[in-house]
């Protein structure tokens, strides 16, 4: 039942988060086929295997590279005329230039796995998605309620979700608590008192931070701009970039003076500006540090590195503005998009493998390869723990849409330098708001529009439409 209350949740906050309206030239039916000289809606005539290429960053949980090659072995049994090569290189966070560097070395990638994150930062923007919504339509329902929507930007559907719904939470050595007798908490002057409890009976560091990787301390800020924007920080993010509200306001600078109180109040310290994620879980495993703010994507990877030896809980980021409520970005992160550079003649069997992803039984373990929360496919059977649990019961009262699936790449990278800049006393909330206005100004001068589909002209459209749609391969 959580589940589906969940479901419903993020229907709503997904479909509030989508940009609405329907710019530039609308795609034709009559789309012309591709140079083989195929009838629309067919194959290229080929005596031979043809190739079906897909490529990515560097998978980052257990087994998710097995699992793909199983796709893809149970996919060239059903398919015998198709051969699949898998390139998986690189990380997650350089995956927009890597797919413009196959763009200009003329690699053929047919199916791209990215971030949602850097689809809508970049990639779409950038007319490097295909517009998948003709050719997704068929299979479209196969989603879990509101996902379509929540790949929908200008009315038209770039990328698919292939993994679980995720959101953010602190992690915590539950053992440790219950041997102090501490209470999970909910207010921040809570956790200020759990952690000093820690210093002085364990001495270990109580938060520790994942801080070398920049995409994870957005995160932070999201959480009390969320409460000090008054649980409007989705909507003044639009705002802000859309040019109707200046990003200069109580609001704006309280959010950071609040993450400085981290640093002030001891909860975090400087280890965390130099730790990577492995080092992050190893010292969470070997109980040098009780607690760590993170994903719940990176529950798989901790629980493999605890490997038994507490049990792991997790609590909501604490309240910290009286009258506000906690809100804890959300979305499906994991995602797949046709590059629009792919091998043209391909379009039907790169839809005949998507459909075949689509069915629950087949992707069920990629879906749920970061956890067993909530699959984004209809259909996928999951496991269930006291932390998928918890989540299912606290978190999904309290979810936003992620700001950095809204902001620009290039301005959520100025995010991650400046909150920790800010966290570690090296620039002032007031610097850190007047840097982002300053940026963001510079970036509107050097071309960067928000709006971006109003820009486009006939020959962008045409860069990212179809050449043909393909038969229908759904049941």
């Amino acid at each position: 039942m959580m589940k589906k209350v969940l479901c419903a949740l993020l229907a709503a906050i997904l479909t509030f988060s989508c940009l609405a309206g329907c710019g530039g030239p609308q795609k034709s039916t009559d789309a012309n086929p591709p140079s083989s000289g195929q009838p629309e809606g067919t194959a290229p005539s080929t005596a031979e295997k043809r190739t079906l290429h897909i490529a990515g960053h560097t998978r980052m949980y257990p087994n998710e590279e097995t699992y793909w090659q199983e796709l893809a072995d149970k996919f060239t049994a059903e398919n015998p005329d198709i051969e699949v090569e898998i390139n998986w290189n690189g990380t997650f966070e350089d995956s927009i230039e890597g797919l413009q560097a196959a763009r200009l070395a003329g690699e053929e990638i047919d199916i791209f796995s990215v971030g949602a994150k850097n689809i809508r930062g970049g990639l779409i923007q950038a007319g490097l998605c295909t517009d998948l919504t003709e050719l997704i339509a068929p299979y479209a329902d196969r989603w879990v309620d509101g996902q379509i929507d929540g790949c929908t930007v200008n009315g038209r559907v770039w990328y698919l979700p292939m993994g679980s719904i995720g959101t953010v939470t602190f992690y915590y050595n539950k053992d440790l608590f219950d041997e102090l007798g501490l209470e999970v908490p909910q207010t921040y002057e809570e956790l200020v008192e759990i952690c000093g409890v820690i210093r002085e009976k364990k001495g270990i560091t109580p938060i520790l931070q994942q801080g070398s990787l920049p995409t994870y301390w957005p995160m932070w800020f999201m959480e009390t701009y969320a409460q000090t924007s008054g649980n409007r920080s989705a909507e003044l993010t639009r705002d802000f970039l859309a040019g109707e509200y200046d990003f200069n306001t109580d609001a704006e600078v309280e959010a950071f003076r609040l993450l400085r109180q981290f640093y002030e109040d001891g909860l975090l310290d400087s280890d965390s500006l130099n730790t990577d994620a492995d080092g992050m879980r190893a010292a969470f495993a070997q109980e040098k540090s009780a607690m760590f703010f993170g994903g719940t994507w990176e529950y798989t990877n901790a629980e493999a590195a605890v490997d038994g030896a507490f049990e792991m809980g997790v609590f909501e980021f604490p309240l910290m503005v009286a009258g506000a409520e906690v809100q804890h970005g959300s979305g499906s992160g994991q995602s797949l998009i046709v590059p629009s550079f792919c091998n043209k003649d391909n379009y039907d069997i790169i839809m005949r493998f998507l459909e075949f992803f689509s069915r629950p039984e087949n992707c069920a373990d990629i879906v749920t390869a970061a956890a067993d929360l909530l699959p984004c496919i209809k259909g996928v059977e999951t496991e269930s723990n006291p932390v998928y649990e918890y989540i299912n019961t606290h978190h999904v009262d309290h979810l936003a849409p992620y700001l950095d699936w809204i902001w620009p790449a290039e301005l959520t990278n100025i995010f991650a330098s400046d909150i920790p800049a800010v966290m570690a006393g090296y620039m002032t909330p007031e610097q850190a708001v007047e840097d982002i206005r300053t940026n963001y100004a510079r970036m509107q001068a050097e071309g960067y529009v928000y709006k971006w589909w109003d820009e486009w002209t006939d020959a962008d459209w045409d860069n990212v439409t179809p050449a043909y749609i393909p038969e229908n391969y759904a049941s």
